[in-house]
């Protein structure tokens, strides 16, 4: 029993004196190769290190330069060039104002009493009567530079007559604004062309009242008074001054048994 104890004593001896052996003979007492006390006896509980790499020594840590905080570049106000051209002008809005008068009527008379029912001048006749004319702000939706209306005395007669540039009408969906005359104002002058009467809409304001028979071939002259609409391309020119005016108006009624000229003479009554 103690000759097998001592028997593993003496293997672990000799295992113990190799192991010393060795370790004397690679590092001739240098610790540093492995890793064991000063005298080149082993350590146990210290790892080995590889003998053929080079000793990597402590690294320095060098502090980073202080960075400096990137300057901002401050926003630069937009400017705007100057103008170097002028303004566009703007057009003469027209006179404002009421002049009084007397209208000049021409009335030509027609009617389908040639060969075939072809329409004919059955001739002209001419009226006067006092007139007065308006010119106001352009209501609200008309494209004038102002309002323009045109009304005899005595409209009820015949040769009467009544004009106006725009209307405003209330209607069910609200305010509605129909313009009847295109105007083109330069200063004092004026100039416009009727470009619809607004018949569709059941509204004609644009009139010319004559008196109309069931026979007019017979006699154009009697009959009842009737407001015959102005057709769209009837045309106005003329001017409104501070103290006097003129215009003169050429057109046809929608139902082409009409045509007529007025010529206004105009002073300034306000």
């Amino acid at each position: 029993m103690f000759t097998g104890i001592t028997g593993y004593g003496l293997r672990r001896i000799a295992v113990l004196t190799a192991t010393v052996t060795l370790a004397g003979g690679c590092g001739h007492g240098d610790s540093s190769a492995t890793g064991g006390d000063p005298t080149g006896g082993a350590s146990a509980s210290s790892p080995t290190t590889s003998a053929s790499g080079p000793e990597v020594g402590a690294i320095r840590s060098v502090p980073e330069p202080p960075t400096t905080p990137a300057e901002s570049t401050p926003e630069v106000a937009t400017t705007t060039p100057e103008r170097t051209t002028p303004p566009p002008r703007t057009p003469d809005a027209g006179p404002r104002g009421v002049w009084e008068g007397t209208a000049t009527i021409v009335v030509n008379y027609y009617a389908p009493c040639g060969s075939g029912f072809d329409w004919i001048h059955l001739g002209a006749q001419t009226y006067r009567q006092p007139v007065q004319v308006a010119a106001e702000d352009p209501v609200g939706g008309e494209d004038n530079d102002l309002r323009l209306s045109v009304s005899s005395a005595r409209q009820t007669t015949e040769g009467g007559f009544t004009m106006v540039s725009s209307g405003r009408f209330h209607t069910t969906s609200g305010p509605l604004t129909l313009t009847y005359w295109d105007l083109r104002v330069d200063g004092t002058t004026i100039s416009g062309t009727l470009t619809d009467s607004h018949k569709a809409e059941g509204v004609v304001q644009n009139l010319l009242y004559s008196n109309q028979t069931l026979d007019p071939c017979s006699d154009r002259l009697g009959g009842m008074l009737k407001a015959l609409g102005m057709d769209t391309g009837a045309r106005l020119s003329g001017r409104l001054g501070d103290r006097s005016g003129s215009l003169v108006v050429r057109g046809r009624s929608i139902d082409t048994s009409r045509g007529f000229e007025l010529r206004l003479d105009l002073d300034r009554a306000g």
